[in-house]
């Protein structure tokens, strides 16, 4: 159980950054804090904030400190919000107002808990979904859960799936999961693993049965959720009167795969990804075939979807050979399979597992033509120690077709062996195909290392020039610390609009910033412009950023021995925008 001396001042203004720190203790001061409890190692409250019903706030801690932390508002940003401040800050200086409700619930008689629950219920209507929810006991494990109750307060947020609003809710269909996974894991406690494991499958059973058009879960946590229904099951299976339990065990099986089925239908959300390897690593000799039935049913279903069909047959393909493998099937029926079904990929993917590379060498020649099939079956070559036979490979398919990433992949490689030859040849296509400023330094020191970089350099210039690529040229020019030619391209681009920028630096302020100790007569027009492109961005960021550039112009001015005109000028700067306090002030922090 933590001590008061487990959390730190220090610990609690580490974990958020210096306004919600600041805001945090705003809220603790007013007390904004209430209704503090402790379940265990975590403390909760309520927190009384810019809406009319209050935030709910936890932190969990053990004796290293503070675990993890969370609340109800919608703050995104650097670690913890203000209103977690204030109920850490609430822990650590008010300790006699913290409580178990345990302890608090167990003083209460039998009628007074009744009487409250009652008032809670009337107060909160939504408390009624969880009075009404089967709890455990000793004897509860006899006979495995009724998962009716579990199943309407799913149902009712699973309607919310589809529904931009539901985000303002309560109750969300990821709470909900988060919820019924609770009352599960309180069954656990009783050692009752068949109730665990019925409410687990409930969770999927009504989420399956939904009709689902499109999943709204754009930040991911609703299949989060859902992976951790998918981590309980499994560890259901790791106890005795489960495994042991036939009928108990491919339940588990079906409603893995059963969710494994619908993520392949729904083209990949990452939703059970690892529910074969689960189901594999516990089956017996019986299950296979109730397994491959179902696989073989799902992928003649899948076969008559519209959208996915591809890459949804190759999934199943995949699984199948993994459990042909796994039931010891001759690889020469596996082999055929994949044969008849165009399934290439997975075809070389098991010649190579069965160490017949000439076989599988084959094959990628005549049928891997894809720019899907090819990175992979580069990576599969290097992996299994195949890297020379990858790498002719991979000239051979860029000899017939231009690909970035293979040719990427290539140069990596040929990098590792050393082979500068192949490398400058490769390196010359890539810059040729793709004008890039990050490929220029590669391959100028793989040139240098012949010693025709004289030759090479005016010839690649050239091609850029005849392509109008002024934008790599006046990188290139940069890098060489050749100020006036970068100067004399940048003068080329046609008008501002194609001033491109670099890592969201504009090309004509990347000029000036490399260049300014050395043209600053050519730098302080541009670092000019751009301070009153800020100031007319007119928000407190801008500002700073204003200032910041102004610090540069005051250096040129320094540079150009013209202090009286930069004071001239930040004089008139300051008249012209007296009007705008935030920009005077952010000046005033840059002493300028």
């Amino acid at each position: 159980m933590p001590t008061e001396s487990e959390i730190t001042l220090a610990q609690i203004r580490a974990r958020a950054n210096s306004q919600s720190f600041t805001r945090g203790e705003q809220y603790f001061r007013q007390n904004a804090i209430s209704n503090t409890i402790k379940r265990g190692n975590t403390i909760e409250a309520d927190c009384t904030g810019s809406r009319s019903r209050p935030y709910h706030v936890k932190a969990t801690i053990d004796e290293t400190g503070i675990l993890s932390t969370s609340c109800t508002c919608q703050y995104s940003y650097e670690g913890d919000c203000k209103h977690i401040v204030a109920l850490l800050l609430s822990y650590l200086k008010r300790p006699n107002e913290r409580s178990s409700i345990e302890n608090a619930l167990q003083k209460r008689t039998k009628e007074e808990l009744i009487k409250l629950i009652q008032t809670m219920v009337r107060h909160y209507p939504d408390l009624q979904t969880l009075v009404d929810r089967p709890v455990p006991g000793p004897d509860t494990h006899l006979t495995p859960v009724n998962t009716t109750q579990f199943r309407k307060e799913l149902r009712h947020a699973f309607e919310n799936l589809n529904n931009y609003d539901y985000y303002d809710s309560d109750v969300t269909p990821t709470s909900a999961v988060f919820s019924v996974i609770q009352s599960a894991e309180d069954f656990i406690d009783f050692a009752d693993w068949r109730s665990a494991s019925a409410i687990y499958q409930a969770i999927f059973e009504e989420f399956l049965d939904g009709d689902y058009e499109y999943l709204l879960d754009d930040e991911g946590e609703f299949i989060e959720a859902l992976n951790v229904v998918v981590e309980k099951l499994a560890a259901c299976l790791e106890q005795a009167e489960i495994l042991d339990s036939d009928t108990e065990r491919r339940a588990i099986f079906i409603m893995l795969m059963r969710v494994f089925i619908w993520d392949t239908d729904f083209g990949g959300v990452g939703l059970a990804d690892d529910a074969p390897d689960i189901v594999f690593k516990y089956a017996k000799s019986a299950d296979i075939p109730i397994i491959r039935d179902q696989l073989l049913a799902a992928q003649a279903n899948h076969a008559k979807r519209p959208y996915y069909s591809k890459w949804g047959q190759e999934v199943y393909d995949h699984v199948l050979m993994e459990l042909d493998t796994l039931d010891h099937v001759d690889p020469e029926v596996i082999l055929e399979r994949l044969r008849e079904n165009g399934q290439y990929y997975l075809l070389v993917t098991k010649l190579l597992d069965l160490k017949r590379l000439d076989e599988a060498v084959e094959i990628i020649k005549s049928h891997i033509s894809s720019r899907t099939d090819q990175p992979r079956v580069l990576s599969d070559l290097q992996q299994r120690g195949y890297t020379d036979i990858a790498i002719q490979q991979a000239e051979t398919w860029l000899n017939a077709n231009y690909d970035d990433f293979i040719i990427g992949w290539l140069l990596e490689h040929l990098k590792a062996t050393q082979d500068h030859e192949r490398s400058f040849k490769w390196q010359w296509v890539r810059i040729n195909n793709t004008p890039d400023i990050r490929f220029y330094p590669e391959i100028k020191a793989t040139s240098q290392t012949f010693g025709n970089w004289e030759i090479v350099r005016p010839d690649l210039l050239k091609k850029l020039e005849q392509t109008g690529r002024y934008d790599i040229l006046t990188r290139i020019y940069l890098d060489d610390q050749d100020w006036d030619k970068a100067w004399d391209t940048l003068s080329k681009m046609q008008s501002k609009s194609s001033i491109h920028s670099y890592m969201g630096v504009s090309l004509d302020l990347e000029v000036a910033n490399q260049s300014r100790l050395a043209r600053p007569e050519k730098a302080l027009p541009v670092y000019q412009k751009y301070v009153r492109i800020r100031i007319g961005e007119g928000n407190r960021q801008s500002y700073a950023e204003a200032a910041e550039l102004l610090k540069t112009v005051r250096e040129l001015f320094n540079l150009l021995d013209n202090v009286a005109e930069w004071q001239q000028y930040i004089n008139d700067l300051r008249n012209e925008f007296k009007k705008r306090p935030a920009f005077q002030d952010e000046l005033n922090k840059a002493k300028l």
